[in-house]
């Protein structure tokens, strides 16, 4: 009952306060590029905003256009018809196209434009996804190719063509595995889904480091905190699983405001009852409390798993590999902290005082600014 009715208080708010927004058009996502391969040629198809790409943004460096310093110039092409962008890809594609890497056999391809589609019609208030057709010719003795790109175009999902394809998360300018005409193994698509997965949480999943972090923090004995990420796990793959089958489904301008909100209600349990034993009645209380936030943090896992997608016929695996990484990531937050602080300092009489409450009001102002982000 006591986190239904927190629940319910801050759903109330939310739609009150209309948390859904439009999409903006200034936040930044991977690109998707489908890789096709036959006996001759390499086509690729990518659907990306161009306007970053063309005013030579550092895509990996930002979350927004609005922070960069050429966001303006960026704004200017946004505003132009979709055909007058074409014509200017067109004519900037021998610059973009050293941003392409295509090799076979070490050797580099030459990349060609085939065609370039931007659509009219839609808001600047909205994202603008243009389209990229490029096709490289490929030597006839040819055995694979490795495609990669500029760190600066940010994070990529390459999916493969075909029922054995490859699909990945390429960031950090890293290059696909060697990829066939028929297809690669399905071990190097299920190594990129955990890799993506784990980089969910480390490096860009601050709100969810805060909130482990957050668990971390409530005592130092040992087995609060396994029971605690326990339940946390458990919650979020159901709900990680859930989503991405489109069985049980929330906005993202919901999830995301519930999703800061948790971090400030567990932060501030911590001041709270920092220092105090946690009768049996708390503990059961704190334990479902951290799985019904854990079943919204299965939501956020969901949404950028959507981002990647899964491939036909290693759909399962894929979502495991997944869920793997982000575990992975979450259990290397914890071990950071107790390697850097618990180890050394739990015992400690002002551990407390000095550490746990400090932290947790950290923690809890992060939260706050997360919450205020995510309504805005």
């Amino acid at each position: 009952m006591y986190f239904l009715r927190f629940l319910t208080i801050v759903l109330t708010c939310l739609f009150l306060l209309d948390p859904v927004p439009t999409a903006q058009a200034h936040e930044t996502r991977p690109a998707v590029a489908d890789i096709t391969i036959d006996a001759q040629n390499v086509t690729m198809r990518i659907m990306m905003p161009l306007e970053p790409v063309l005013v030579g943004m550092n895509l990996a460096a930002i979350e927004n256009t609005n922070d960069s310093p050429l966001s303006a110039q960026h704004d200017a092409l946004r505003s132009l018809p979709g055909d007058d962008l074409e014509k200017r890809v067109r004519a900037a594609w021998p610059r973009l196209s050293n941003n392409f890497r295509l090799v076979s056999d070490g050797a580099v391809l030459p990349v060609l434009l085939q065609s370039v589609s931007v659509p009219d019609g839609i808001s600047t208030d909205l994202a603008r996804d243009g389209t990229l057709t490029v096709i490289a010719d490929l030597p006839s003795d040819s055995a694979s190719v490795s495609f990669s790109w500029s760190t600066m175009m940010g994070p990529l999902i390459l999916r493969q063509t075909g029922e054995d394809g490859y699909t990945g998360f390429l960031t950090g300018g890293i290059s696909s595995p060697p990829l066939q005409a028929a297809g690669t193994s399905l071990s190097g698509g299920l190594v990129s889904y955990l890799v993506a997965g784990y980089r969910h949480i480390i490096p860009l999943g601050a709100d969810h480091i805060a909130f482990v972090l957050g668990l971390f923090f409530y005592s130092t004995r040992m087995r609060p905190l396994l029971l605690q990420v326990t339940a946390f796990t458990l919650a979020h793959s159901v709900t990680l699983g859930l989503a991405t089958f489109d069985i049980v489904t929330l906005p993202r301008g919901l999830v995301e405001p519930i999703i800061a909100a948790s971090i400030i209600w567990i932060a501030v349990e911590n001041i709270w009852k920092a220092g105090a034993a946690p009768t049996p009645a708390q503990a059961r209380n704190r334990l479902a409390i951290v799985a019904g936030f854990g079943l919204l943090h299965g939501m956020g896992f969901a949404a950028m798993l959507a981002e990647i997608g899964l491939p036909e016929g290693a759909r399962l695996a894929s979502l495991a590999a997944f869920n793997v990484g982000v575990e992975i990531g979450q259990l290397a937050v914890i071990a950071i902290a107790f390697a850097t602080v618990g180890y050394w300092f739990r015992n400690k009489p002002w551990y407390t005082a000095a550490i746990a409450r400090p932290a947790s009001v950290l923690i809890g102002l992060g939260g706050v600014y997360w919450l205020v982000m995510a309504l805005a």
